[in-house]
């Protein structure tokens, strides 16, 4: 079961002549097409192949036949046969199925006439002989049939009949004499061989106290692309509220799985009146069936799903980015006295801000661009932008002259408008003057002056957001907004924020700059437009308020997935085999080899390669390409050859391609940045030039939410992302092509998030993991309503993303907790009006909670419900506090009390629960490594959330370290590799 492709590595070594197998075995060589092609076998010994155990599917035992034909495997090899235990095994065989004789639109399969001695015979309700082509019951006799069941004589009476006919259980036809099996009278369900009774299951369900009895049916269903049968239970319940419905489907489905064995694929609640049964009684279960596949029970299912909430179904998680106007408020109007350092536009913004600053006797050092470092003047130097050195050169002068820097104003990326970008080349040259800028100067400013005082940072550009449709989108220069937001999340002391502005405005412009440098703000992406100051948000996107449009896809159309092979890749595509039976050229950074001429396969090999066997069971149509997607003539000459190929034109673009990281700031490259920024940035720009030089097509691309907020250790993934949103705004600005951009939470358990440690920390953050089904349903749903980009997992309700979407962000809401038991005075508390002590009226949450959280000595925590912790649901207060009990988990407990500011921790408390996150993590961390001396990785604080958890995680690195009798730091770098 586990490798089929065994039995034909035996059949040749050993020259079988004779063998078997039910239907089902034959779909599953079927399944490794991809690798059959690839691999070489003699099968010529082979004469006789029987089909027999179980409902034998045309289309399958054809595809067998013809997979193995070019290894000289006959075509009328294949003998479909019937026999049971009662039988002696087989007694009839067919001698006449081949490709010749058969088509994959056959109904039913001919299993032949029966062997010597043998008698077969078709009868109707009344023991009458059917005419031939006449469905009727099976009934059998011959001298290997059994004579009786073994003291059983009520069996007896029911299956032989009184001149000696055995009863099969089984429906079919006779033609000249053959015999075609078209279902089963007898209620037996064959599920992967394995046989189950659909009274025995109906039985089970119908202990339960909210089942109908006798209106339970138990039912193999085969969908259009499965290789065996589903089981569907159709059940009546008394019960008609749908909580209780929804607990009643949960009952079924573990009474079923606990004492038969199989989980139902399909639990379907209907009225009494939906169970067809004949004129005595009797359930017709085969009408069931043939209802199901026709799909009249879909808007059940849909209700239901709907009800559970389950992987067919999406929660309402989608967002957009907005921006708000908000005024600037200056907390401190007094100008600074340290030095302001400017790098000098072309458009004379940075001049006019030095004469600014010059006229207030404010220090200030200018930067120009240049090909080497050199100090034009006493307050003016040049440097190459590309070259890390001369910023490190340029901060060591200023430091040995005793200037701390206080203000950065970065103008480089402040430009006129440029249009498109008509060359790989050229966007790289414009990421010397951005991204790779600005990780240099803040690698030089950490490592030259350190963080011993705070430093503002403003990285100022134009057109580099689109604040409204009609804006002008320089999509080139937004990678450089990834590092803008990861830099706070990493670097305390470094406040730096991304302002654009709209050029040839010098006067206007370098006013909004010098009051931007008075304010103490949070917001890090910041926008003026008409003397407006605009801040970036959040806003949930209502489908209902939004007209929906047909699916971009076209039946049969041909569309290039980059990365088609990776986890998402893999459920995008079966999606548009199934639903649009498409064309698909997949490409991918690594070539495929044989898997059997390749010893020491890795696993991530080994499951591309089952990947693409089972997309190209589903479709004909599927290519594999391993191209680099950065080379345009490269990927331009696949896609003409898969072109012609097919006969058709390149309908579209998925792009799902990229790499993943995790690296902090300090510690980047140019080389580890490139790599992240290379699928993402420079091969997406290839994508786009290829549908743009052929005037059509699809753009669809797949970006993170990180995108939006940023995090610890990925400033590369983020600005990577950022990109992807930036070119769909422009693709769209200029009515280019049809471009959609999603940016997604973490698809569970495949793709990059395979084996995914940090989940509290993520649902803490206010993101949702969601099911690929879920995934594929969500950008359905996007695409329907033409919304874009569009943000796909957030939680509403966290506490976070209420920040980002509510109008005022940065304003605490007055909030009132209260415990109450009696339903009417929480009605009358809604009514309560708060006013404060100039008697205006207050906007108020009024919240209630089943209990109070509280404090060592007894007092409201008032710090808890500011964080937003309280009581309810899975929070803080259902967990029984639990002091530390030795001297490490104290130590842990206190660095968490110092850096929450809680007063009181219990050591199975979840630091991401309690208001922690990934920059407080880094303050834990430092703290712990001055308490033990021990430098605990970012992964592995993400993976032990407690105090008992970290505790037990640091202990195992000392008992390590003992063991081996190394360093704790090796045996922290061999822990996170797996070797405990």
């Amino acid at each position: 079961m586990q490798n089929p492709l065994l039995w034909l590595d035996w059949i040749e070594q050993y020259q079988a002549t004779n063998t078997w197998a039910p239907n089902f075995a034959y779909g599953l060589i079927n399944d490794r097409a991809q690798e059959i092609s690839k691999r070489s076998w003699d099968l010529s010994s082979m004469r006789f192949i029987v089909n027999g155990g179980e409902a034998i599917v045309a289309k399958h035992a054809r595809k067998f036949l013809q997979l193995l034909a070019p290894h000289r495997l006959s075509a009328t090899t294949m003998h479909p046969a019937w026999g049971m235990s009662e039988t002696s095994s087989g007694v009839i065989f067919s001698h006449n199925f081949s490709l010749d004789s058969t088509t994959d639109d056959d109904s039913f399969v001919e299993i032949g006439a029966p062997i010597p001695g043998f008698e077969v015979r078709i009868v109707d309700t009344h023991q009458q002989l059917e005419k031939e082509q006449r469905i009727g019951s099976v009934q059998v006799k011959g001298t290997c049939l059994t004579c009786g069941y073994y003291q059983n004589p009520k069996a007896n009476q029911e299956t032989f009949t009184d001149d000696g006919w055995f009863n099969t259980g089984d429906l079919g036809f006779l033609d000249q004499g053959r015999l075609s099996i078209t279902g089963r009278q007898k209620d037996v369900i064959i599920i992967n061989g394995i046989n189950y009774y659909s009274h025995e299951i109906e039985a089970i369900v119908e202990e339960l106290s909210g089942v109908e009895v006798s209106y339970t049916a138990a039912v193999a269903v085969r969908g259009a692309f499965d290789n065996t049968d589903k089981l569907a239970i159709f059940f009546s319940s008394v019960i008609a509220d749908r909580a209780n419905l929804v607990k009643l489907t949960g009952e079924i489905r573990s009474q079923v799985v606990e004492k038969i064995g199989i989980n139902p694929d399909y639990l379907i609640p209907v009225e009494k009146e939906q169970i067809p049964k004949t004129s005595i009684g009797k359930i017709q279960r085969s009408q069931l069936k043939n209802s199901f596949e026709a799909g009249e029970f879909h808007h059940i299912l849909k209700q239901l799903d709907i009800l559970l909430a389950n992987a067919n179904t999406i929660p309402d998680w989608f967002y957009q980015k907005v921006w708000r106007c908000k005024k600037a408020t200056i907390l401190n109007p007094n100008p600074w006295t340290n030095l302001t350092l400017v790098f000098l536009d072309e458009l004379g913004l940075g001049i006019f801000l030095c004469q600014q600053l010059k006229q207030q006797n404010l220090p200030y050092v200018c930067v120009s661009l240049g090909s080497d470092f050199a100090q034009v003047s006493a307050n003016h130097y040049t440097l190459a932008p590309e070259n890390p050195d001369h910023y490190q050169r340029l901060l060591s002068t200023l430091k040995a002259d005793n200037l701390a820097i206080g203000q950065i104003i970065h103008l480089w990326n402040y430009q006129e408008y440029s249009g498109e970008i008509n060359s790989l080349e050229a966007l790289e040259v414009i990421q010397d003057l951005g991204i790779y800028s600005l990780l240099f100067l803040v690698q030089a400013l950490a490592k030259i002056q350190g963080s011993e005082h705070t430093v503002k940072l403003l990285f100022v550009s134009s057109y580099t957001q689109s604040t409204q449709p009609t804006d002008k989108v320089a999509y080139e220069k937004s990678p450089v907004l990834g590092v803008v937001k990861t830099i706070p999340q990493e670097i305390s002391w470094l406040n730096c924020r991304h302002l654009d502005l709209q050029p040839n405005q010098v006067e206007e412009n370098g006013n909004f700059i010098l009051q931007e440098l008075q304010i103490v703000s949070k917001e890090q992406e910041i926008a003026y437009r008409d003397g407006k100051r605009l801040i970036a948000g959040l806003e949930k996107v209502d489908f209902q308020k939004h007209s929906k449009q047909e699916l971009v896809f076209k039946q049969g159309g041909m569309y290039l997935i980059t990365g088609g092979l990776g986890g998402v890749g893999v459920e995008i595509a079966k999606y548009l085999i199934k639903s649009f039976n498409a064309k698909l050229l997949l490409v991918g950074r690594t070539p495929l080899p044989e898997q059997n001429l390749v010893s020491n396969i890795s696993t991530a090999i080994s499951a591309k390669i089952q990947a693409y066997q089972e997309l190209k069971q589903l479709g004909d149509a599927v290519i594999y390409e391993a191209v680099d997607i950065c080379d345009l003539s490269k990927l331009q000459q696949v896609v003409e050859q898969t072109k012609l190929r097919w006969g058709c034109k390149l309908d579209g673009v998925i792009h799902l391609a990229g790499v993943y990281h995790e690296h902090l700031l300090l510690d980047e490259t140019r080389q580890s940045l490139t790599a992240m920024l290379r699928p993402k940035v420079f091969g997406t720009w290839v994508l786009h030039q290829m549908l743009v030089n052929q005037k059509q097509g699809v753009f669809i691309s797949f970006s993170s939410l990180m995108s939006f907020f940023g995090g610890a250790t990925i400033g590369g993934y983020t600005a990577a992302n950022t990109f992807l949103e930036s070119l769909n705004q422009y693709q769209r600005s200029v009515g280019l092509l049809q471009s959609y951009c999603f940016a997604w939470t973490i698809w569970r358990e495949i793709g990059i998030n395979k084996g995914y440690q940090r989940q509290d920390l993520t649902r803490a953050q206010g993101y949702y993991d969601m099911k690929p089904q879920q995934g594929v349903y969500s950008l359905i749903a996007g695409l329907c309503h033409d919304q874009t980009p569009l943000f796909v997992g957030l939680d509403g309700s966290n506490r976070k993303i209420r920040r980002f979407s509510a109008e005022f962000s940065e304003l605490e809401k007055l909030t009132a907790y209260y415990t109450s038991s009696n339903d009417l005075e929480v009605l009358r508390i809604s009514d309560v009006m708060v006013q404060d002590r100039f008697q205006a009226t207050v906007e108020c949450d009024f919240v209630r909670i089943p209990e109070m959280p509280l404090t060592a000595s007894g007092e409201i925590d008032r710090n808890l419900l500011t964080k937003g912790i309280t009581h309810t649901g899975d929070g803080l207060g259902t967990k029984e506090f639990v002091a530390p009990i030795n001297e490490m988990e104290r130590q842990i407990a206190q660095s968490w009390q110092e850096v929450l500011g809680i007063e009181q921790i219990s050591i199975h408390d979840n630091f991401f629960e309690l208001g922690g996150n990934s920059l407080l993590a880094f303050q834990v961390i430092a703290r712990l490594r001055e308490s033990f001396s021990i430098e605990v990785s970012v992964n592995r604080f993400f993976a032990s959330p407690t105090v008992f958890d970290l505790q037990q995680s640091i202990e195992a690195l000392r008992i390590a370290a003992q063991e081996w009798n190394v360093s704790i730091d090796y045996a922290e770098e061999n822990i996170e590799e797996g070797v405990l």
